[in-house]
């Protein structure tokens, strides 16, 4: 018996076409600021991980736009020649050594080609080294080109091109007619809301030093700060599981705001934007101020988001020398709510974000009287604020219970804070009576559109509203 092949080579118009469709522009654009990036970690090598005010300071990326083409210049070090034939055009890693020491979030090596297909026909690479200065060419029509699954290299002199320092220029032109439309259009916000997503996605690195310019702006980082005194701490968790460290903090903002100014976001959504949960991947903010259930809203015993809960804000951040080994999708800007290690530290999000939820429901009759409690508050970072936490209350740090896979390395801590409740008035008396539970989640979610209120706030407020009647 003869033995035959079948044939199972790539198709480029699966790669070109299909693939470039699961990424929008901006994460496209991302996607290659990414490697800026990385770039620069590997520059500053296993020695600098921990992150340090002005880590990155001597590193810049430009990104410029005209009518027909988009290019981005960085000075994050370059591609060597030999890196260049064996990797970075690739498409799709094999070899995962060359960033085992150092955090980036480069996973599956199509990030760049795909960015580069989203958005242009043609596009030149040039890169310079020490030692290296090149150029490398996607030509018109590659897809139908002799070059197959390789690209032209052209060396470059000294005094050739457009890198003066090590580093790199890619510039993508003969756009695409949907992303020029999209850019450059009639009314368009492309470019300032590229400049939004880019100060939050990259404030981590941006707060290093990491110069951004965007169409001759540069971009000022935006975090999200929690309010500590000796009234409200936020809850926190540390652990580190196998390879991975996390650090989660969840708290306040600000006080409650009022029952009219709660009224008013509901219909113009001001403030909502800042509510909700960041989720960072070593410096790369992946997931920002969401509120949905992917990180724990709606889902028990958690309620779903609504304006009362408009002060809280929660921050997790995995990091890992082992870019696989983090809560990633594909395009690096979201996370994979299969991965077992989320779905542990998410029940962290839960029980944390449950204590604050809870806090509002206490005081929502008493809002201006729970404005005193943030008296001489001071405004941290996540990263200040957990800092300040682990330090000043290490006597009630505590070790949870691991509930990870057994086979896993899992050392973990613990902060509950204990929040104020408010005092009782002397002419009052505690009125007690006992329902089934269906009904009560029944009457919950008449009362607050949410079936999972505390028993006592749903009895509290159905006394409310009959008084207000009588009084009427």
């Amino acid at each position: 018996m003869s033995s035959q092949i079948v044939e199972a080579s790539p198709s480029k118009f699966f790669f070109m076409k299909m693939l470039t469709r699961d990424i929008e522009l901006k994460a496209a654009i991302l996607d290659l600021l990414d490697n800026c990036i990385d770039g620069a970690i590997r520059v500053l090598g296993p020695d600098h991980i921990e992150p340090s005010e002005n880590k990155y300071e001597r590193f810049h990326a430009e990104l410029s736009f005209d009518g027909d083409s988009i290019t981005l210049k960085d000075n994050c070090g370059g591609i060597t020649k030999e890196i260049a034939q064996q990797y970075a055009f690739k498409f799709g890693r094999e070899d995962y050594s060359r960033d085992a020491n150092i955090p980036t979030v480069g996973m599956y090596g199509i990030g760049m080609k795909r960015a580069i297909f989203k958005i242009g026909t043609t596009c030149s690479i040039e890169t310079r080294t020490s030692s290296d200065h090149f150029r490398v060419d996607i030509p018109l029509d590659w897809e139908n080109s002799e070059y197959d699954w390789s690209f032209p290299l052209t060396d470059l002199t000294q005094e050739e091109g457009e890198c003066s320092e090590e580093g790199t220029v890619i510039t993508i032109s003969g756009l695409h007619d949907s992303i020029r439309r999209e850019i450059f259009g009639n009314n368009s916000s492309f470019i300032e809301d590229l400049k939004e997503e880019i100060a939050t996605h990259y404030a981590y690195l941006i707060d290093q030093g990491f110069d951004i310019n965007v169409g001759g702006t540069q971009i000022e980082p935006v975090q999200v700060y929690f309010a500590l005194n000796n009234n409200i701490q936020p809850y926190v968790y540390e652990a580190t599981i196998d390879d991975v460290t996390i650090s989660l903090i969840i708290g306040f903002r600000e006080h409650m705001i009022s029952e009219d100014e709660e009224e008013e976001e509901k219909e113009h959504q001001k403030k909502s934007q800042d509510a909700g949960w960041t989720i960072v991947c070593n410096d790369r903010v992946v997931v920002y101020r969401n509120k949905e259930r992917v990180t724990g809203w709606g889902e028990t015993p958690v309620p779903q988001y609504h304006t009362q809960f408009i002060n809280i804000s929660g921050v997790v951040e995995f990091k890992s020398l082992n870019a696989s080994a983090l809560p990633l999708t594909t395009t690096k800007r979201g996370i994979d709510a299969n991965s077992e290690l989320y779905a542990y530290v998410k029940d962290f999000m839960k029980e944390g974000l449950k204590i604050f939820t809870g806090h509002t429901n206490t005081w929502k009759k008493k809002r201006e009287e729970e404005k005193e409690l943030y008296s001489q508050a001071t405004n941290l970072t996540a990263r200040q604020a957990i800092r300040a936490i682990l330090d000043n209350h290490s006597s009630n740090v505590s070790s949870p219970t691991n509930r990870f896979n057994k086979e896993s390395t899992v050392d973990q801590i613990r902060f509950k804070p204990e929040l104020p409740k408010p005092h009782e008035d002397n002419k009052t008396k505690t009125i007690r009576f006992t329902k089934q539970l269906d009904e009560i989640a029944i009457v919950s979610q008449h009362l607050f559109e949410d079936s999972e209120v505390d028993p006592s706030s749903v009895g509290a407020e159905c006394f409310d509203q009959i008084l207000s009647e009588i009084k009427k």
